[in-house]
């Protein structure tokens, strides 16, 4: 047993954690924003800060990080696309806004997004080329 590291467990297992955390981050990616309780929205958002680090990279070596974390070459594409906004960013790429607590258990829900707006950015490139 590793000592003194803190991890956050959610009480899951390894898999469980893991195959949580992909999802979390697939639908974060596709839809821009996800709607979650505090806890996870805190666990992905390490993960998502570290996965946008690799994307501006943007090598063989980071696309392949990335395919290893998110098994589909389609959201990756998109995904190393979405972090070209934040090229001179050093981090803080998302935002978390408190949505109140959740009706069935009090749960506190957030809902994270990206702190630019990622289409915003992309829109306003694509007229510059115009």
């Amino acid at each position: 047993m590793r000592h003194r590291v803190k991890k956050t467990h959610l009480n899951r297992d390894y898999d469980h954690r893991r195959a949580l955390r992909r999802n979390l981050v697939r639908s974060f990616v596709v839809n821009g924003f996800i709607k979650t309780t505090k806890p996870k929205a805190v666990f992905l958002r390490s993960k998502v800060e570290r996965l946008v680090k690799w994307a501006k990279n943007g090598n063989l070596s980071s696309r392949r990080k990335l395919l290893a974390e998110i098994p589909s070459a389609g959201i990756v594409a998109k995904f190393i696309s979405d972090a070209k906004v934040f090229k001179d960013r050093k981090g803080g790429y998302t935002t978390l806004v408190n949505l109140g607590k959740r009706v069935g258990d009090k749960a506190d829900m957030v809902k994270m997004k990206w702190s630019d707006s990622v289409k915003d950015k992309k829109v306003e490139k694509q007229t510059k080329e115009k």
